[in-house]
């Protein structure tokens, strides 16, 4: 069986040292191990760029320079992406070429040419059609995506994985098998014969395609670490990267992703939310971070000079994805993330040096205290925790939001 197995790795920018340490420890050096003991073994890797410059400043340059030394043997595939985790769909379209040329920037300044990406990956996977011409200009030929995207209903199928696609602006799309994906990020997995038992029998010519987070393998995931190694030793896989699999791949088919990401729900697209877990309709505390994130879009990018680096250094951080998740409890929910996240939007207006930045300041500040009221009220009222359990629980989320004000 073919498998191409696709790792995606980052740490937001605010991430503490001691934390990038310990997950730099426990699964980045552990994916160099297991490549460095199984040269037949490839991946294809992600990792935004934003975590790079964190692992040369907190003393990981071996692991960089260990990185870069399985792209130049062929085992790591590089891909593309945003430096700081945006979600491309919900910004706008120079914000989105911006990010993606700061992530080539500062990928090839510690990667050297073993850093030519060929494919990319929107974070979160998260997609909308509109960017397909924007990376097409970059030079990227394939994008990775979820399978929700050809397959909304998520229904059981042998074709997601078996055919390479052609899709807007002449771009090929790789889906990812959601279910053999989430395997990796459980502790359900004993042994790489019951991962095959589980994803079911497949013939030698069949392909299987996987993306998750690296952080499963042995930091999230104690164990999986050593899991994914032995399935990498099993003698029916054959390792391949993305871009390998064309060499394999005579059936391509002519889709349209639909807008969704890799946390999409089929009752989530069906009622037209694509990206639920950053931007759903209703949700007062998403809605209030938005209006911060415009209001700093509007100032601080208005003019360009070396005044201004200082205040887009901190926009184009403030604009990842984290403090929008932490805000969702779905499932995932945090006070201090969420107002941690958001905060550097105010330092980004309070970094413009005009006198016209002061009251966009006093305005994002009023809309900032909003937004921490009524987080302290989501945690202490247990809207939140009432949230979370309906979300895991795949039960309708409208009764909770809708027409909430915050005095």
């Amino acid at each position: 069986m073919i498998w191409s197995a696709f790792l995606h790795i980052y740490q937001p920018p605010w991430q503490k040292k001691e934390i990038t340490k310990k997950i730099a420890k426990q699964s980045y050096w552990r994916i160099v191990h297991i490549l460095k003991k199984h040269p037949q073994a490839k991946i294809t890797l992600n990792i935004n760029a934003t975590l790079t410059e964190q692992l040369a400043a907190n003393g990981e340059m071996p692991l960089l320079r260990a990185l870069g030394l399985l792209a130049k043997r062929g085992q790591i595939e590089f891909v593309g992406s945003a430096k700081y985790h945006a979600i491309l769909p919900l910004i706008p379209l120079k914000e989105t070429v911006r990010q993606i040329e700061l992530n080539n920037l500062a990928n090839k300044k510690y990667f050297g040419k073993s850093y030519n990406p060929k494919g990319f990956f929107p974070p979160e996977m998260c997609w909308d059609n509109k960017l397909a011409p924007v990376l097409k200009k970059f030079g990227f030929e394939w994008v990775i995506l979820d399978e929700i995207a050809v397959n909304p209903l998520l229904k059981k199928t042998g074709n997601i994985t078996t055919a390479c696609y052609d899709g807007p602006s002449d771009l090929n799309f790789f889906f990812r098998s959601r279910f053999a994906s989430d395997l990796f990020t459980t502790a359900i997995v004993k042994s790489a014969d019951h991962f095959l038992s589980l994803i079911g029998k497949r013939r030698a010519d069949d392909m299987l395609i996987t993306a998750f987070d690296g952080e499963n393998l042995g930091h999230h995931s104690p164990q999986m670490d050593n899991r994914f190694e032995e399935i990498i030793e099993h003698p029916s896989i054959n390792m391949l990267t993305h871009s390998e699999l064309f060499r394999v791949c005579s059936d391509h088919k002519q889709v349209s992703p639909g807008a969704s990401s890799w946390s999409s729900r089929s009752q989530d697209l069906k009622r037209g939310i694509p990206y639920p877990l950053w931007q759903y309709p209703g949700n007062a505390l998403q809605k209030i971070q938005w209006g911060i994130s415009n209001t700093a879009l509007r100032f601080v990018r208005q003019k360009k000079n070396e005044k201004y680096l200082a205040a887009q250094r901190l926009l184009d951080q403030a604009l990842s994805s984290d403090q929008y998740w932490w805000a969702s409890a779905m499932p995932w929910w945090g006070v201090e993330e969420l107002l941690g996240g958001t905060a550097l939007y105010l330092r980004a207006i309070e970094a413009i040096p005009l006198s016209a930045a002061a009251i966009a300041s006093k305005k994002s500040h009023r809309e900032f205290s909003r937004l921490e009221h009524l987080a302290r009220l989501w945690h202490s009222s247990g809207k939140a925790g009432k949230i979370k359990k309906a979300f895991l629980r795949h039960e309708s989320l409208e009764r909770f939001f809708g027409g909430e004000k915050v005095k």
